[in-house]
């Protein structure tokens, strides 16, 4: 591909990814900390893309000035995707006055950066020679190595979290298991990518790799927003990792309890009439939290009288609810018109692969293959 195509391309993206992370920003109104600091990251990640195109073009000849600019922005960005990924596995808790001190180096960066822009053209000019050249300045050298040192740390401390969330949501088995899949796309993809944005700049690239890092990039931002756009709920897990916490504290303390049956009997018969008899189950977003809020009640004694009744969790009884209905319906000549998706989506299933998975679950076969089996017992 033409050199002057692929840089008015990366120009093009560049724009369009500073547009998303403003728009995510905008988007978070500053109260979704997961949105907040993936809109700050995507705008930090793409102006640091324009060091790119200013480096192969030689325009820091032209605007020496800006030369230490990406620092303050390579610096920022490990820690913008630890904050990101913190808030949305941990909650909105994660974050807190103590977060700004993860920035202290980008900080760092701007103070001893500060002789260079106060020095003399002639001087900077000297410096961009030195940038081109074999001979790195000492201070490049010292920022590239830290900028390493994070990229690692703050990964594979962020990767250690993830599997820890994915062991807490397999643990009270999530009937949305397409949550799970969706946070692990979304990190995976976002490793794979930053990754390439980060080590041409530390390893030294030419201008023929370095020149496509923002187009081979550009495929996470666009799947982000497909995510932001189609999947909303990915980005608001807080409710659910309470639900995690507060129901595995709870059920290992009334391990220790006598039988509480009869103390809870009243909430379990509200809990079975509005669940049940008034199929809140078909509402898709349903969760503990918005249950407990209803009931006026704790989520975690939920919890409990779900194990002790049905021997369920949340959403294996609520998925199991919703897969008797669909039977009914399925079985019912009256929505003989109506699609196998369409029925999933009525019993409050937002997703077709999570009510083909629970059918499966429950039944032992596909919503297609009950349906073939019905007809075929009724010829």
């Amino acid at each position: 591909m033409d050199k002057e195509l692929v840089h008015h391309v990366n120009l093009v993206l560049i724009f369009i990814e500073i547009c998303f992370g403003l728009f995510l920003i905008i988007k978070s109104k500053f109260k979704s900390m997961p949105l907040l600091f993936l809109g700050l990251f995507i705008t930090e990640l793409s102006l640091a893309f324009i060091s790119i195109v200013l480096f192969y073009k030689h325009l820091y000849y032209i605007y020496p000035h800006t030369l230490h600019v990406e620092n303050f922005l390579v610096l920022s960005h490990a820690p913008l995707f630890y904050l990101f990924i913190g808030s949305l596995l941990e909650g909105r808790n994660f974050v807190s006055k103590r977060s700004l001190f993860h920035f202290i180096p980008a900080l760092l960066s701007v103070i001893l950066t500060l002789p260079f822009y106060l020095s003399s053209r002639s001087e900077k000019m000297k410096y961009v020679d030195a940038i081109y050249s074999s001979d790195h300045p000492i201070l490049f050298l010292v920022i590239s190595a830290v900028v390493f040192t994070q990229f690692i740390v703050y990964y594979v401390i962020c990767f250690k979290m993830l599997i820890r969330f994915s062991y807490r949501l397999s643990e009270i088995e999530n009937g949305t298991s397409e949550t799970r899949i969706w946070v692990n796309s979304l990190i995976v993809v976002f490793y794979v990518c930053t990754a390439m944005s980060v080590f041409p700049g530390l390893l030294d690239y030419n201008e023929v790799s370095a020149s496509y890092i923002p187009i081979l990039s550009s495929p996470y931002f666009f799947f982000v927003f497909y995510s932001v756009i189609k999947k909303p709920h990915i980005f608001n897990l807080v409710s659910l990792h309470t639900e995690m916490i507060d129901s595995s504290d709870f059920l290992e303390t009334e391990r220790r309890t006598e039988d509480l049956s009869e103390r809870y009997s009243e909430i379990g018969d509200r809990l079975h009439m509005e669940v049940i008899e008034n199929k809140l189950f078909k509402d898709p977003e349903l969760s503990l939290s918005k249950l407990s809020t209803l009931l006026d009640t704790k989520s975690h004694i939920i919890t409990w009288i779900l194990k002790n009744r049905y021997n369920e969790n949340f959403y294996s009884y609520i998925n199991s609810l919703r897969v008797e209905e669909a039977i009914r319906m399925l079985q019912d000549k009256n929505y003989n018109d109506y699609t196998i998706d369409y029925i999933g989506q009525l019993v409050g299933f937002n997703s077709k692969s999570v009510f083909y998975s629970a059918f499966k679950k429950y039944t032992g076969e596909t919503p297609m293959r009950f349906l073939r089996n019905k007809q075929m017992v009724s010829n």
